[in-house]
């Protein structure tokens, strides 16, 4: 599909490829989910989408940065859905008002020994809590995570791109940098790619 001096369209139409490179890229590799400097209190949240699956990076009573999937173990329900505010002490699905602490264990059951009597459910068994992303990392604030238990480390996948990191933060007087309203948020319905593209074509400057 790629030749010399072409792409073929099927690159940014065919729903195989797309799929293989969520799989293989977007829920394989490290993703931005935010900038700490975004939930500076305990129960601030932030939603961000990595690759296929939403996600919140929330802070913790212990002021450790968590990144969940944005999903109820019990039916698949999504527990926030707006794209940032504070959850308070816990989290709580509106469905069946389960509720889970800041870093996804499960806090309560509402009606356990009455509702749930006679089935498997455990409130002590790790699949009833929200699932936490396979890595989170944070360089210099700058929060990252991965769906992949396995693969480089932050500093390895950036590589030589850190030294953005390090100069817009080497810069500020107290070596710190901090996301001030208001972000732009946009939500193109196209491949991913042609997003990309247009970000680096050199082409638009020159003309």
């Amino acid at each position: 599909f790629v030749e010399p001096d072409r792409v073929r369209k099927e690159v940014y139409t065919d729903p195989a490829i797309w799929e293989k490179e969520m799989e293989n890229i977007h829920e394989a590799m490290w993703t931005y989910a935010g900038h700490e400097s975004q939930i500076p209190k305990a129960g601030d949240y932030h939603t961000v989408l990595i690759g296929r699956q939403p996600m919140i990076m929330v802070r913790g009573k212990d002021r450790k940065v968590n990144v969940l999937y944005n999903r109820c173990p019990h039916r698949g329900n999504m527990v926030v859905g707006d794209t940032k505010g504070n959850t308070g002490d816990q989290f709580r699905c509106s469905y069946h008002a389960w509720t889970f602490h800041h870093d996804g264990k499960l806090k309560n059951i509402p009606m356990m020994e009455s509702g749930y009597a006679g089935t498997r459910l455990n409130k002590d068994s790790p699949e009833l809590c929200m699932k936490k992303a396979a890595r989170v990392e944070n360089y210099r604030g700058f929060v990252f995570a991965s769906l992949s238990p396995s693969g480089p480390s932050l500093k390895e996948f950036l590589g030589k791109a850190i030294v953005a990191f390090d100069d817009m933060c080497d810069r500020a007087p107290e070596g710190e940098v901090e996301v001030v309203p208001n972000c732009f948020r946009v939500i193109q319905h196209s491949n991913w790619k042609l997003f990309m593209e247009n970000q680096i074509d050199a082409l638009h400057p020159s003309v």
